[in-house]
């Protein structure tokens, strides 16, 4: 049976004891574990992502038409 709705959820955390999921939270995750984004934050979260993910496709492009990865390394910086 339903308890409550829209009400802050406390789950066990890796670097807290704790952490807080909000109603409105975003939660991203993989085999790695989970990703908590407060809902005042997830627009420009979103957007980070999406641009760091264009600069990691022109990265993997560029390795994989042949440019050695010394010359990715030159050019990016940090992989």
């Amino acid at each position: 049976r339903v308890l409550d709705v829209n009400i802050p959820v406390y789950l066990p955390g890796h670097l807290k004891h704790y952490v807080i999921v909000n109603p409105g939270d975003f939660i991203f995750g993989d085999d790695d574990g989970l990703q908590v984004i407060p809902e005042p934050y997830v627009d420009n979260v979103l957007l980070k992502a999406e641009e760091i993910f264009a600069f990691e496709e022109e990265e993997r492009a560029l390795i994989a038409n042949g440019l050695p990865i010394e010359e990715v390394y030159k050019r990016f910086g940090d992989l």
